[in-house]
């Protein structure tokens, strides 16, 4: 699953490295160059970060350098990382318009940002997105949350009091990755892209602390300590409840769905593709919007035509009539589910429920599946 879809899973290691490199960076500029390269090219968020620390090594390393020999190596070096931050640009810029989660909102200006930072600071002491379990302890997720706000522009003053110019770094590459959210992705802001954030404070002081720096120390120590609520409740969880409901789901198709007189029709792929990987193509599922069996998923504009209940008995009629390949087959919907389901049983002419996975850790990950029953 981080391979596939969580490039960001590697981003602590290149952080990790990049602080060890830092003071030594112009000892060896080509290594560093090439770690901000793929660092910026493991997601978006990152390239705050990158871009300036390259303009950080552009300053100190190129413009600053008197030997020029020296010089004239640094300046490959920031060929290297430029050509890194332009290659981010450039994807982005080719996949505007087709990139289904680039606008995924329809918030004014303040309205994004008192969602993501109500969400940043929230999810990063108990993750609204586990599903069972969510504000369990309320009163502490508020308390702990306003805290951890206290504690976090405690620590960007200590930084600034430390050095000014890793502050800037944090403080500018922080506000970029706020600013992404804000601006293109306010739907949901998960704990591992929260931490995306943090590794930036935790880069900034590997940099700069020392052993005498006790109170910055304490302070840390219990910014992060109110995040191990999170590590705890996920754990409990992962006991309790299955991560997803995917393979429960797969099984009960592969032996109660025929596979040659059926049709298996979901709306969302992006969490029914999990179904299908359980599935090793004993069965297909339809992909509504993209009229083609799943296989995998491109985020495309497509995926934001999701039905709701109402619709999906005249898109069952539609389909029934017009495709040849649905003629003379029993026709079931694979309908993800979270606590706000949009397919409600008791409102669906023609629809029975037959089967509910068990509860998952995360939205979204739990399937239910719905036979009609007009064929």
């Amino acid at each position: 699953f981080p391979v596939i879809a969580r490039s960001y899973s590697i981003i602590p290691l290149l952080v990790f490295v990049l602080a060890l490199l830092y003071p030594h960076y112009k000892k060896k500029p080509f290594l560093y160059a090439l770690l901000l390269f793929l660092t910026a090219n493991t997601h978006v968020i990152m390239l705050g970060l990158c871009t300036l620390l390259s303009l950080d090594f552009l300053y100190c390393a190129v413009l600053k350098e008197d030997d020029k020999p020296v010089r004239k190596r640094n300046i490959f070096a920031f060929l290297i990382m430029a050509s890194g931050m332009i290659a981010v640009v450039a994807q982005l810029a080719l996949t505007m318009q087709s990139n289904a989660v680039i606008g995924m909102h329809t918030l004014t200006l303040w309205g994004s940002c008192v969602k993501v930072f109500t969400q940043f600071f929230l999810n990063d002491v108990d993750n609204q997105w586990a599903e069972p379990g969510s504000f369990s302890f309320a009163p502490y997720t508020i308390t702990a949350a306003l805290i951890s706000v206290v504690l976090y522009i405690a620590l960007f003053v200590l930084l600034f009091k430390k050095n000014k110019k890793i502050f800037a770094i944090g403080f500018l590459a922080v506000l970029f990755q706020l600013l992404i959210y804000i601006a293109g992705y306010n739907h949901w802001i998960f704990v591992n892209r929260i931490f995306c954030a943090h590794l930036v404070l935790i880069f900034c002081f590997w940099i700069v602390l020392n052993k005498n720096d006790r109170l910055i120390n304490i302070l840390l120590s219990l910014f992060f300590t109110l995040t191990v609520f999170n590590g705890l409740k996920y754990a409990v969880l992962d006991i309790h409840n299955p991560y997803s409901g995917a393979k429960e789901t797969a099984e009960f198709i592969k032996n109660n769905i025929d596979k040659d007189n059926s049709v298996i029709v979901t709306d969302n792929p992006p969490y029914a593709v999990g179904v299908v990987y359980y599935l090793n193509g004993k069965n297909s599922i339809y992909c509504a919007q993209q009229q083609k069996n799943i296989s995998y998923v491109v985020w495309d504009k497509s995926l934001l035509f999701i039905l709701d209940s109402s619709k999906w008995p005249e898109y069952a009629r539609f389909v029934m009539q017009n495709e040849p390949d649905f003629k003379n087959k029993k026709l079931y919907a694979l309908v993800p589910f979270f606590d706000a389901d949009k397919f409600d049983v008791d409102k669906i002419d023609n629809f029975k429920l037959i089967f509910e996975s068990k509860p998952s850790m995360v939205k979204l990950e739990g399937f239910r599946i719905y036979e009609y029953l007009n064929n």
